[in-house]
């Protein structure tokens, strides 16, 4: 059984790196698929690697509001932290609320 945890990660982005390919096998065999991660410096002591979320038709990332993350930038995201393998997973799900966005959904 898989196990979740939800967490923040914010800071500067130091570096964003895709990975593509296309599918082999299966029902979408032919489709092209595609990974986008960064790399953000948390707290001015250590890396955190995110996977973004996917973009849409526009190519705008999901839930982002934004069609790039660049190195230099300062992110806040809400991540949903797994274990995949042995390998340890942070994937993005939105932009962490501000104080105002907290305050109505404690309401």
């Amino acid at each position: 059984m898989a196990s979740v945890a939800l967490a923040r990660v914010s800071g500067s982005v130091l570096a964003v790196s895709a990975r593509s390919g296309i599918i082999k096998n299966g029902p979408r065999a032919g489709e092209e698929w595609r990974i986008e991660s960064a790399n953000v410096l948390v707290a001015d002591q250590n890396v955190t690697v995110v996977q973004l979320p996917r973009r849409d038709s526009t190519g705008t990332f999901e839930n982002l509001r934004t069609r790039s993350v660049d190195k230099g930038d300062q992110v806040d995201y809400l991540v949903e932290v797994s274990i995949y393998g042995s390998e340890v997973q942070a994937r993005v799900l939105d932009l962490w609320p501000d104080e105002s966005d907290a305050s109505e959904l404690a309401a």
